[in-house]
């Protein structure tokens, strides 16, 4: 006699009671979702009681693990069937006001406010510590100031400090120099003219040296003779000569001149350094002569010795007058003389002196850069 049995009880139940445990994967069946059983904040994988089900990490998609990374999960725990909607609903949990733990227990007692005391009525240590405080932290804010600026340090140092291990310093730029103004001189605030030659300094300088200037200059120094150097002008139809003279002959014009000026005759100093020229060039000049031969030649003297013969035996006086002046006497020295026969005979007019004035002080410079070369130049 068969047995009817009715299995639609157990079906059910074993049905309700597969429901809750952990599936296969690929089951699309959707559980329900569970109420949070965990506390969000301690990071912990929540996993509710059940058989878990361990998966290979292979299987898994890329998105699914990074949600399962982000929950704490690491690769060997365990997978709930239901992960997902357990971390969905943790992350709502963790931004549901409702289901956050209250700061402050209900049954608390309400916070009293301290009760508000003067400061002289406080214990004297406790104000001796508030003002050491106050001094501390006044001291503090002056320091602060003080503190060196991270942007103004070396790019070195300023490696080392955020956690580079180069603490060589490299070179610093040289620092830019920046030249001072040139001072704008008022007109006579400083000479115009060289004090030897008379060269206006604004003008551009001419004068060449050449080779034969060089080898006549080196055998008059190494033979103690004169530098002699002629010139033409009037486009080859005059030549001049001139010499550089001996320092007893420059000191003579230059005692001359201050005698004129003692007696009055040259009252500013433009026309002091105007006759030491004169002086200079009537005792440097020593030929003067056209190429075709007209006019008349002139074949001066070399020294105050020839000058003095030579004028005595032309007849002219050679006599020197004398001078009181401040209570002592003083002569006049031969310059006098030879520059009055020059400027009488030799270069009678305003013309010819002004030529020959312009080429003496060509001379000038030619043996002052002479005189520099030699001194200075290894190539000379």
């Amino acid at each position: 006699m068969s047995k009817e049995i009715d299995l639609s009880g157990k079906l059910k139940k074993n049905s309700g009671a597969q429901s809750s445990r952990f599936v296969r994967p690929g089951d699309v069946r959707k559980p329900e979702t569970p109420a949070p059983m965990f506390n969000v904040r301690e990071g912990q994988m929540p996993l509710p009681v059940g058989v878990p089900l361990k998966l290979d990490k292979s299987r898994l998609l890329k998105k699914e693990i990074a949600i399962l990374e982000a929950a704490g999960w690491q690769e060997g725990d365990p997978i709930p069937e239901n992960a997902a909607a357990i971390v969905a609903a943790a992350k709502k949990s963790a931004t549901d006001l409702k289901s956050m733990p209250l700061p402050v227990a209900p049954d608390s007692a309400p916070l009293k406010m301290p009760q508000e005391k003067a400061l002289s009525d406080m214990p004297a240590d406790y104000i001796e510590g508030l003002m050491k405080t106050l001094k501390d932290a006044k001291e503090a804010e002056a320091n602060k100031e003080e503190a060196v600026d991270f942007a103004t340090l070396h790019p070195s140092l300023q490696r080392a400090i955020t956690g580079s291990v180069d603490l060589e310093l490299e070179p610093e730029p040289e620092p830019e120099v920046k030249k001072a103004p040139q001072p704008v001189h008022e007109l006579g605030d400083h000479p115009t003219h060289c004090a030897r030659c008379s060269f206006p300094y604004g003008q551009k300088d001419d004068v060449e040296v050449t080779e034969e200037d060089k080898r006549t200059y080196v055998a008059a120094w190494l033979g103690g003779l004169e530098f002699v150097k002629s010139y033409s002008v009037l486009g080859g139809a005059a030549k001049i000569t001139f010499r550089n003279l001996t320092l007893s002959e420059s000191d003579l014009c230059y005692e001359q001149a201050v005698l004129d000026r003692d007696r009055g005759l040259l009252p500013s100093p433009n026309d002091f350094w105007d006759t030491v020229l004169e002086y200079r060039v009537a005792l440097s000049i020593i030929e003067l002569k056209s190429a075709s031969g007209a006019g008349t030649p002139f074949d001066l003297p070399q020294s105050i010795e020839d000058w003095e013969d030579a004028l005595e035996r032309a007849g002219i006086s050679t006599d020197k007058e004398t001078y009181t002046l401040e209570g002592r006497k003083r002569t006049e020295t031969a310059i006098a003389g030879i520059h009055k026969f020059v400027t009488e005979n030799v270069l009678p007019r305003e013309s010819m002196f002004r030529v020959v004035w312009n080429k003496f002080q060509d001379f000038g410079r030619l043996v002052a850069k002479l005189d520099t070369l030699a001194t200075v130049s290894e190539n000379f």
